[in-house]
């Protein structure tokens, strides 16, 4: 048994949003499989960092002036607001980003407007080369989260969906999971629908991830639709399905997989001989 020893940058307490710059605890099972982590906690600037080691740094409007979602609050800390118009943010397409399996952790503030389709997030050329995406299809009585995936890349092969109608305008967690069986979805931690209706892996496309709108073809960022209006957050993905009770741990304690002091975090992990410790990392402690 070794004991060791880490340093993170700032005082924060569990259930607030961690400062610009923390890191996750290796240790903790729900950073195993974690392929995108972007907390958007930066507040300002043009570039939501990936904190999952995949450096799947997403670029606020793809880096074009005028197509950048704004900082705002969030659920807990900042946040970013698509006008459904014409925001996005573009996280590229990385080789961890074509998960066989899949879960997508996720907080939003839909609001209700115009828009008929409002992607939340999608890796999906419409046509041939579909993979998987989350999506809110709208009215204004009754609205759906829709989770398609494509085995093929020639058509959805299975959707799960959702009807709601009290979520409009209220900060929710939504996670979706396909485990090569079985979609589900999951509102506020809690399982809301499931569907059976395909089996295989997700289609490995070539399409760019995109947060808050669906791209078209090779060049997304010219032929991107179905803008979503409203306000996101704490973006997550795994390329495998997270238990239900770790869903469960992501709704009440979203941060669980961090390190929580300034001081010296003393965490008790067996190591092997064979395997080498973690490095003793520092962060803006002056020292």
């Amino acid at each position: 048994m070794s004991i060791h020893s880490h340093y993170r940058a700032g005082l924060w307490h569990p259930y607030e949003k961690p400062m610009y710059g923390v890191l996750l605890n290796p240790y903790h099972p729900l950073s195993r499989g974690l392929v995108g982590c972007w907390l958007f906690n930066e507040s300002g600037g043009n570039t939501v960092f990936d904190l999952s080691g995949h450096a799947n740094h997403g670029t606020l409007g793809g880096g074009t002036a005028g197509y950048c979602p704004t900082w705002t609050t969030g659920k807990i800390g900042s946040a970013l607001s698509f006008d459904g118009d014409n925001d996005y943010v573009n996280c590229g397409n990385d080789d961890s980003l074509k998960p066989n399996h899949i879960t997508i952790s996720v907080w939003l503030k839909f609001d209700f407007a115009s828009n008929t389709n409002n992607r939340i997030i999608s890796k999906w050329w419409d046509g041939t080369s579909r993979s998987y995406e989350i999506y809110i299809k709208a009215s204004e009585s009754t609205s759906s989260l829709y989770f398609p995936i494509s085995t093929d890349g020639n058509s959805p092969s299975s959707y799960c969906y959702h009807s709601f109608t009290a979520y409009h305008g209220l900060w929710t967690h939504v996670v979706a999971t396909y485990d090569g069986a079985i979609q589900r979805l999951y509102f506020n931690g809690t399982e809301v629908a499931t569907n059976s209706g395909e089996s295989g892996d997700i289609y490995p496309n070539d399409a760019d991830l995109i947060i808050g709108a669906q791209p078209r073809d090779a060049s997304p960022t010219e032929t991107l639709r179905d803008y979503f209006h409203g306000s996101i957050t704490l973006v997550r993905m795994w390329k495998m399905v997270l238990h239900p009770s770790e869903i469960w741990q992501l709704y009440i304690d979203p941060f669980c997989m961090f390190f929580h002091s300034l001081e010296a975090e003393l965490f008790y992990a067996a190591t092997p001989s064979a395997v080498s410790a973690p490095t003793l990392t520092l962060l803006g402690v002056g020292r």
